[in-house]
């Protein structure tokens, strides 16, 4: 994990990290099977690659699309709380780069 990649580049032009930094080392953590690792580095993406392997296990399983059908209420519902997580996110990157 010592190794920084340099592909984000938002943190490269404002030294800032953007809120999927860590996104690519936390899925090669996944890789190795250190899970507390890649939500150290990055919760959402964690989460987000754990959502994409269910739902990739549930179609393999069902042999069918996986389907959200969300009246107007729950797409705006479900807007919000994805853009909170998205927020939150992003103050935990911002929170782990200003201490270190």
């Amino acid at each position: 994990m010592g190794v920084e990649a340099g592909l984000c580049h938002v943190r490269t032009l404002t030294d800032f990290p953007c809120a999927t930094c860590g996104g690519t080392r936390a899925a090669l953590s996944i890789l190795r099977g250190n899970v507390v690792a890649a939500v150290q580095l990055n919760p959402l993406v964690t989460l987000a690659l754990f959502a994409a392997g269910l739902v990739f296990a549930l179609r393999l399983i069902k042999g069918q699309k996986l389907v959200l059908q969300f009246g107007r209420r729950g797409w705006i519902v479900s807007s919000i709380i994805l853009l909170a997580a998205f927020a939150a996110n992003w103050v935990y990157v911002l929170w782990r780069h200003l201490g270190n």
